[in-house]
């Protein structure tokens, strides 16, 4: 029987199956007596399951540019997790996390950004399944206080003053994600009125939340053109539980912990001809609330 991983990486080697036909050959290396039917933590999955697991993978890899690779990069983490949540009810431990990565950069020739390594190497485990009727991830810290990511950016300052300091993203120990398929008219509708609606209502006038509470123009402007193309991967909506972002600021709030709430990923964004930032953030404290696009 095929250990975790090497099941793992055997979806992984799936995508290259599905971009390179001549690895059809190379996967009998892989084979045992129970091929046909591989388990992944008692679950039984066909050869086919497999196969249609990776080309969900790689229809939302081919979305991946270099204008916007963080962006990016961040919707197809969060379709990958949603397409192993599908599977069923398992764990992965932290250190199979990280061999199951590498081995998908080796065989897809891709790369993730620093960044997203980092978040990574704090992770414990991460549990898959399906709760209150959508599929979910939990992710467990190595830390108590949770996997810490350091931004340490400086905003734009003001008359000279000290600029607001962006701190740290905190992924607390067990934070939650669930995913929901955008694919409705009724959603498309939804989702096109919340990108291009500015929630500065009260016109706050401070320069660090203005900096901050932005989404990309032209993501605004193109996002009814974009939810009318012909796609193969729907966009997808993700709520979150237990993650934070704090920040620093030159203003009477001084430190503010803004909870990010929900987060859509439109793999693809184009205005038909340009590269658009594909992830859109909602975070909120209690008394103010943020939207923005992640255009790194």
């Amino acid at each position: 029987m095929l250990s975790l991983l090497k099941k793992l990486i055997l979806i992984m080697t799936f995508i290259q199956f599905m971009a390179h036909a001549a690895y059809a050959q190379d996967l009998i290396l892989e084979s045992n007596n129970n091929f046909n039917t591989p388990v992944i933590a008692g679950l039984e999955l066909s050869n086919n399951q497999y196969k249609i697991l990776a080309t969900k993978i790689l229809d939302v890899s081919k979305t991946v540019t270099d204008e916007f690779k963080l962006s990016d990069t961040l919707s197809l983490t969060f379709y990958i997790l949603k397409y192993f949540s599908e599977i069923g009810e398992y764990e992965v431990e932290g250190e199979d996390i990280i061999k199951l990565v590498k081995g998908f950069l080796k065989l897809s020739k891709k790369s993730i950004p620093s960044e997203i390594w980092k978040i990574i190497q704090q992770m414990r485990k991460i549990k898959f399944g399906k709760k209150r009727g959508q599929h979910y991830v939990q992710i467990f810290s190595k830390k108590n206080e949770g996997i810490i990511y350091k931004i340490n950016e400086s905003l734009a300052s003001e008359d000279d003053q000290q600029g607001t300091f962006v701190k740290n993203l905190i992924i607390q120990d067990k934070a939650e994600l669930y995913f929901k398929d955008i694919k409705t008219p009724q959603q498309y509708l939804a989702l096109s009125k919340y990108v291009r609606v500015n929630i500065n209502a009260l016109k706050i006038p401070m320069n660090w939340y203005k900096q901050l509470n932005v989404v990309n123009l032209d993501v605004q402007k193109n996002i009814v053109f974009y939810l009318n193309l012909d796609k193969n991967v729907n966009p997808l909506a993700i709520k979150m539980k237990g993650i934070t972002i704090s920040i620093i600021t030159n203003s009477i709030f001084k430190r503010l912990d803004f909870n990010i709430e929900e987060a859509y990923a439109l793999p693809g964004m184009t205005d038909g001809e340009e590269a658009l930032p594909s992830t859109v953030f909602k975070a909120k404290t209690k008394l103010l609330n943020l939207k923005l696009t992640i255009d790194q």
